[in-house]
């Protein structure tokens, strides 16, 4: 990124944000296909939007990142302290937070570190013990998908496949059992909830004495 770029972003930030104090001069962090990620001089990490799938990722993020750092404590949290929809300078918003600094930890010190773990298993805990629907809305959550229509189609690819692998009785079985599990996706009000993606160490940061 050229500075010139920079020293725009620089400047849109600015205008966003007037009480953005020390930011200059900001150093680009990364880019990819729906961000750029820049750090002002002070510590503080801004995502900017290239898109509008990106800009709704963000605009959930935001909400759901204020709700989780009241209840995890154990780590830092990315708390987003600033953002803005869509504006001008940033047509498909802009979300800032301070940086938190570590780096990725090293698997042979992963794998013999009881700390690690144990921490790690905290995290969990904690995370798992939010609760969000108190404090968001449906729409503040990503669609969930037909389950059963999901289901009925697997049925489909998989019913002929089982019929020439399977006695006529337990082919029947498996199918009764299957439309029960429609049955009761349909039936039940689906609940939405918090999930976390895979926390394998390559996804997390420590410090230099293996905090996590």
């Amino acid at each position: 990124m050229a500075d010139s770029q920079l020293r725009s972003i620089e400047e849109s930030l600015a205008t966003t944000f007037p009480d953005l104090q020390n930011a200059s001069p900001i150093s680009k962090l990364g880019e990819g296909w729906g961000s750029i990620a820049v750090k002002t001089n002070d510590g503080l990490v801004f995502r900017i939007a290239k898109n509008s799938v990106i800009q709704e990722q963000h605009r959930r993020q935001v909400k759901i990142l204020r709700v989780i750092s009241t209840g995890i404590h154990c780590v830092q949290v990315p708390f987003p302290q600033y953002w803005a929809g869509s504006s001008p300078e940033f047509p498909f918003g802009v979300m800032g937070y301070p940086e938190i600094v570590g780096s990725r930890p090293i698997r042979a010190k992963v794998m013999s570190n009881d700390q690690f773990s144990s921490e790690l298993a905290k995290l969990l805990l904690e995370f798992h013990g939010v609760h969000l629907l108190k404090d968001l809305r449906a729409e503040d959550f990503p669609g969930i998908p037909n389950s059963a229509d999901v289901l009925e189609n697997a049925w489909e690819l998989v019913s002929n496949w089982l019929v020439d692998r399977l006695s006529k009785q337990d082919h029947r079985t498996i199918k009764d059992e299957w439309q029960n599990i429609i049955n009761r996706l349909v039936t039940l009000p689906n609940k939405r909830t918090l999930i976390h993606g895979d926390p394998w160490y390559e996804n997390l940061i420590v410090d230099n004495d293996m905090h996590i």
